[in-house]
């Protein structure tokens, strides 16, 4: 597995998800970066790395309704 590309991909999903207005493609994006961080912890137990229990799946909006949301202005 090529861990660059997939923190890369990850690290995207969860600026898409930070950028969006639209709350629909905002959690899209949200569970994309879950998908990600799911396939690296996976991978992480599968060789033995502890890090592997830090990997948070997804930011759930309705457990933190006061989380920042970072908007880009084009």
């Amino acid at each position: 597995m090529d861990l660059n590309f997939q923190y890369s991909a990850h690290q995207q999903s969860l600026m898409r998800a930070m950028a969006s207005d639209d709350s629909a493609l905002r959690t899209r994006h949200f569970e994309s970066a879950g998908s990600v961080a799911r396939r690296i912890q996976d991978w992480q137990h599968a060789e033995g790395a502890n890090a592997a229990n830090d990997w948070a799946c997804v930011i759930d909006e309705a457990q933190f309704p006061n989380l920042p949301v970072q908007r880009t202005i084009a």
